[in-house]
């Protein structure tokens, strides 16, 4: 019956919106899976509630369990949609006062009996598609949401009796613990659920909680949709945040007091999982749909923490599926929390391969489930703006999560951070150790406690009444499992982080200073002997050692200030920050002129990423001793922290500046002997070793630097002065080897990376660093070998088989690069090198369309991590050899340079796009920046010599190819350079042509065509055949220009050779009288095009069912190689032959299907490659 007719009269909005949804849900035919989510939308909206005949309606229709099918994987997300929509109903119906009868609430249970066959059976009958499931992969697959959800509705219509709401609670066990092992529902299960959903049975225990904490989030979406301010919402979200991570921290505790609880020993015994944790999964479940709905990043980190912190305390698979469930849906809400989740992620599979390989193949499994949920359950609902939503742009986005839960541990007044937080009655947490110094100072001064940032004042009482923050004790529970500092050893002697040590306030400090009993020793400290024992200990790294007789100096001298700063020393290398920070707040009260403690306690903050604090008490020590080396260092390292590199750079070139004044100062030197000093600081002698590990560190950091702007001959120098103080030290050697490298000296890389194998000859790293620089200089035997070898000791390292492809593309083996490149794909997906050199693969086989296919910029078009410059900057060079793409190519170039404005290949691919283009300012203006970048690179010159060329400028073009030939590099005839080689020699025989100099213009003319480089020489044959042309050499012209005519046009700059050579060939036929040949050739030259090569298309030919079935067969195969990734141990593969062979054939069912789709190929043509080639990845 139609529901408007059976109303009739003219109704609200909302009613009417609400009937024709219902309707439809009715209706098999015409419901469609977004209408609950509508439904459900009309239903929560207090501010214009349906009246009561649409919700007798609404709960007539959706508590109707027969408008179910047959069940499918789709259902369960369905059935999870349909009960949230009739729990909602039946909240409306409450709060609009509709009483259900006796009757209705027993129709009511019945129908969730039937729901709860319906979705018992339906699990069973989906598990009967996959061959000899196990039960654990049935716990795995189970959508848990439903069970959650029939519990709540069966307590909610309970609840509806006002007898039954005063019943005694007790706590039950889900709906799987009366689940029985066979398909079939059966009598004895029948009974369980008629018993379970009846009146027999009171409310669960936990049932009341959750619906008070329901209800605020209810409030909180009505009373929020009037409200855009994001500081206006926040306060009402953060009291809910409170509320859910103090009912979680209870369920914790209960669930590690419980030891031998009965519902969970049975459980355990019958592998019939979940247990008994209601109120934790529905803290979990709130906590997901505030996350869905808030605009604050601040609030989500809370929110990630918790679902975290119940992910890894969770005390089974139904917790800890919702919690991955919390965390994947805030993943998608911004960038921050993705990666942090990749981070956590393998955190997690990390601890489960220490307990077996098995535990961590099934958390793979689990993640990928409930992965494919989230995605199904968005497509499905088709999700309005007010479901993620993403985040508003927000100041605090640009700091890192840690940041944020750094500021939030941070007590306003003592500035330090704490573990236990109070709340005051206005609402400001305080650390319970500045609420205690402040209580009893306020009691001094005989007045009422007063909150410190707004002055309101309290009776003692209700601040001492005042709980401890569940929230703030489990972030700093996380923070310090991030910092890893709680490994700390613990002695009698001092108390580590997981003690009570707190930082003492300044009021604490003079207390204390008042009560300690005044001790006077005739020895100096200096003097003592537990002072030489301490500072022996520190030189060799015993710190507890060193801690230890510290302690012994304080109860001596507890007003010193060296040894609070080096006990403050000790700890801090310890880990233990917090204690260390108490040191030096002591030892600063007592000298706060002095500016060792400063710049120590700006360590501190630099190691604990507090990079804002540390910064301030550096800076602070500086402005006390402007000279103070460490101080200068410290202070560059946090630069470099902050990104603030040229910052970093003034305060190193400062540091070395003094230090090699002082030196000078110092003596009573020659101005040939000062001169000799600043060149050589290794001749310096350093009185105070102190100094000279300052010295090499700086060297270390600023080399490090140049290094990063790609000013590597600055690097180099500071190396050399490096290696001279510290022969031996092996990161330099390597820094050295690889600038060597990056300014092509390939044999002096190769001795440094030679002394760097002697310290350490099984170093995978550096033995494939080596192996690319044998391939550089054409020593393919070294370099297969030393591939072979990196391969040996690290087969599971997609960077080796990335560096493999880049060997034998030097040797030209440009198929066999492309396999390479495939498989490295497949060993590490993660890598973007890997995704680089693919794309380079494809492009040197002029398979342009199958390279910007490999870059993949649609997945990064909202991505602005400046590591994905190279992607636009590729791209932008690929498109712009085709004039129709020109447009693209400029936005991704402009792209990329917002991302990386330091990336030098970006200028000098936008630099040849306008010299195309005929934009020869911009262009040159963008090669004079790339070459000021890199001034050594020869492809640079190459391009400038092009350009020059273009413009005119003949002379200035041989230069700068002249300079593009010095810099070649190598063994000439390695695949790059013989590319380099034949565009130099291509353009200069141009230029001499256009200079008239024939002779010369012939002899480069030929020198690059006798290079035979497959695809790189119609340009020199057809500048031949024109050279051949200006001297009146027709015959041998025609033949060149036929010769050039026969190679296909794969981009715009061969098309342009080639209609020039139609045009010149088109002359001689003039000449010669033979117009229809001319003519014809003239016509070639405006017909002929380049296309834009997309082998990856999509193929019209496939049938939809064929699409739909290589989209679930490639699905389920990413899964499958995801999972057999999940259970790689450390360095090993452990593929073995039948894992293998199941991978291998999966994928080559795509093939069959459709040759041309290009994962399935990639993964083929890799897995074949791994078999031929490198068995040692397959075992047995």
């Amino acid at each position: 019956m139609d529901i408007i007719k059976e109303i009739g009269g003219s109704k609200p909005i909302n009613d009417r919106q609400a009937c024709d949804i219902i309707d439809r849900i009715r209706s098999r035919n015409l419901r469609s899976p977004s209408d609950y989510c509508s439904l459900k939308s009309l239903l929560d909206d207090r501010s214009n509630p349906l009246s009561k005949n649409v919700l007798n309606s609404a709960l007539e229709v959706l508590s109707d369990s027969s408008i179910f099918g047959l069940y499918d994987e789709e259902k369960s997300v369905i059935l999870e949609f349909h009960l949230r929509t009739l729990l909602s109903t039946i909240n409306a119906a409450s709060r609009s006062e509709i009483c259900l009868t006796h009757t209705s609430r027993d129709d009511l249970f019945a129908q969730l009996i039937k729901f709860a066959k319906f979705y018992i059976s339906g699990d069973d009958l989906r598990s009967e598609d996959i061959e000899a499931i196990s039960i654990d992969e049935k716990i795995l697959m189970r959508n848990y949401n439903n069970d959650f959800l029939l519990w709540i509705l069966r307590d909610a219509v309970a609840m509806s009796d006002n007898v039954n709401q005063k019943s005694e609670a007790i706590d039950l066990t889900s709906i799987n613990d009366v689940k029985d092992e066979n398909i079939s529902i059966t009598s004895d299960i029948n009974s369980q659920l008629q018993e379970i959903f009846s009146f027999k049975n009171p409310i669960s225990l936990w049932y009341s909680q959750w619906k008070k904490l329901d209800t605020i989030l209810q409030n909180l979406i009505n009373l929020n949709k009037d409200k855009n301010d994001l500081e206006i919402q926040e306060p009402d979200e953060r009291f809910l945040l409170e509320q859910l991570w103090s009912y979680a921290s209870v369920e914790l505790i209960q669930f590690r007091n419980v030891k031998d609880d009965i519902t969970q020993n049975t459980n355990a015994l019958l592998r019939n999982d979940p247990i008994a944790r209601s109120l934790w999964f529905g803290v979990l479940d709130l906590s997901q749909e505030l996350a869905m709905i808030t605009q604050s990043v601040q609030n989500l980190v809370f929110l990630y923490y918790l679902g975290l912190r119940s992910l890894q305390h969770a005390p089974n698979i139904y917790i800890r599926s919702k919690a991955v469930e919390v965390l994947i849906i805030i993943s998608k809400k911004h960038k921050i929390f993705n990666s942090q989740l990749n981070i956590d992620f393998q955190d997690m599979l990390k601890v489960f391969r220490e307990i077996s390989s098995n535990d961590a193949v099934k958390f793979q499994k689990l993640f990928n489930i409930i992965s494919r949920r989230c995605l199904a359950t968005r497509n499905v609902s088709e999700l309005t703006s007010n479901l993620y939503k993403n985040i508003k742009k927000d100041d605090r986005l640009q700091k890192t999560i840690y940041d944020i839960m750094a500021a939030e541990l941070t007590c306003p007044i003592t500035q330090d951070m704490s573990e236990q937080f109070q709340k005051l009655p206005c609402g400001h947490f305080l650390s319970v150790q500045a609420v205690k110094t402040w209580s009893n100072e306020c009691q001094n001064k005989k007045k009422l406690f007063s909150c410190c940032l707004c002055r309101k004042e309290f009776q003692y009482e209700e601040v001492q009444n005042e709980k401890i923050s569940a929230m703030h004790q489990g972030l700093y529970q996380q923070l310090v499992l991030v910092k890893n500092i709680s490994n700390i050893q613990n002695t009698s002697e001092f108390k580590t982080i997981n003690g009570e040590l707190t930082p003492l306030s300044l009021p604490n400090i003079a207390i204390n200073q008042d009560q300690r009993k005044k001790k006077t020793l005739g020895l100096l400290k200096k003097a003592h002997p537990a002072y030489s024992k301490a500072k022996a200990a520190i030189k060799e790294e015993k710190f507890p050692v060193a801690i230890f007789w510290l302690n012994r100096l304080l109860e001596n001298w507890p007003d010193s200030y060296s040894i609070r700063c080096e006990r403050a020393y000790a700890l801090k290398q310890l880990g233990d920050f917090y204690q260390s920070i108490c040191d030096l707040n002591i030892a600063i009260h007592f000298k706060p002129n002095k500016p060792h403690a400063w710049c120590l306690l700006g360590s501190v903050y630099h190691q604990m990423e507090n990079n804002n604090l540390a910064l301030s008490h550096v800076t602070q020590a500086l402005n006390l001793e402007p000279t103070n080396l460490q101080s200068l260092l410290t202070r560059g390292l946090i630069y470099i922290n902050m990104n603030r590199f040229n910052d970093a750079l003034q305060d190193f070139d400062a540091l070395l500046a003094f230090y090699s004044q002082k030196m000078i100062f110092s003596r009573s030197t020659s101005k040939v002997t000062s001169i000799i000093q600043k060149l050589h600081l290794e001749k310096f002698a350093f009185n105070n070793p102190a100094n000279k590990v300052v010295i090499v560190e700086c060297l270390r950091r600023r080399s490090g630097l140049y290094y990063k702007k790609n000013k590597f001959q600055l690097a180099k120098q500071d190396l050399d002065r490096l290696l001279r103080l510290e022969p031996k030290d092996r990161d330099a050697l390597l820094l050295r080897g690889k600038s060597h490298q990056l300014m092509n000296e390939f044999d002096l890389a190769i001795k440094d990376f030679n002394k760097a194998l002697m310290m350490n000859p099984k170093d995978s790293w550096v033995i494939n660093r080596r192996a690319r620089c044998y391939a550089e200089i054409g020593k393919r035997e070294e370099a297969i070998n030393d591939s072979n070898r990196a391969l040996k000791y690290n087969p599971s390292n997609g960077y080796f088989y990335t560096s493999r492809s880049s060997i034998v593309t030097s040797f030209g083996h440009l198929e066999q690069a492309l396999e390479y490149a495939n498989l490295a794909s497949i060993i590490d997906m993660s890598n973007s090198e890997n995704a680089y050199r693919l794309a380079w693969a494809y492009f040197h086989l002029k398979r342009y369309g199958d390279a910007v296919h490999e870059i993949n910029l649609p997945v990064y078009a909202d991505d602005d991590d400046p590591e994905n410059a190279w992607r636009w900057s590729l791209s932008g060079f690929i498109l712009h050899f085709f004039e129709k793409e020109h447009d693209n190519a400029l936005s991704n170039f402009n792209k990329a340079i917002e991302l990386d404005p330091d990336l030098v290949d970006i200028y000098c691919y936008r630099g040849q796009f306008y010299t195309f283009r005929g934009e020869y300012d911009k262009a040159l203006k963008d090669l004079n920046q790339a070459i000021d970048m890199l001034p050594n690179e020869t492809y640079l010159y190459q391009n400038l010599g092009h350009l020059y060329f273009e413009m005119g400028e003949y002379n200035l073009a041989l230069k700068a190819l002249n300079n593009a030939d010095r810099l070649l590099s190598g063994y000439l005839s390695n695949f790059s350079n013989k590319v380099a080689r034949s565009r130099i020699l291509t353009y200069r025989g141009m230029t001499y042509h256009k200079l008239e100099k024939y002779t010369e213009a012939l002899e480069n003319l030929n020198r690059a065509i006798g290079i035979q480089v497959i695809n790189h020489d119609v340009m020199a044959i057809a500048e031949r055949g024109s050279l051949y042309y200006s001297i009146g050499e027709a015959d041998k012209a025609l033949i060149d220009l036929e010769e050039a005519l026969k190679i296909m046009p794969k981009n715009d700059y061969m098309c342009k050779s080639l209609r020039n050579a139609y045009t010149i060939k088109g002359k001689i036929y003039f000449s010669r009288g033979q117009q229809i040949e001319a003519m014809d050739a003239i016509e070639k030259v405006k017909t002929l095009e380049s296309e834009f090569q997309n082998q990856w298309g999509t193929n019209t030919e496939l049938s939809k069912e064929c699409i739909e079935q290589i989209t679930q067969i490639k699905g389920i195969g990413l899964d499958l190689l995801r999972e057999i990734r999940a259970g790689f141990e450390n360095e090993k593969i452990i593929f073995d032959q039948h894992t293998f062979d199941k991978l291998l054939s999966h994928w080559e069912k795509v093939v069959e299907i459709d040759s041309c789709d290009p994962l399935s190929s990639s993964m083929v043509s890799a897995l074949r490659l791994m078999r031929k080639n490198h068995q040692n990845l397959i075992k047995p």
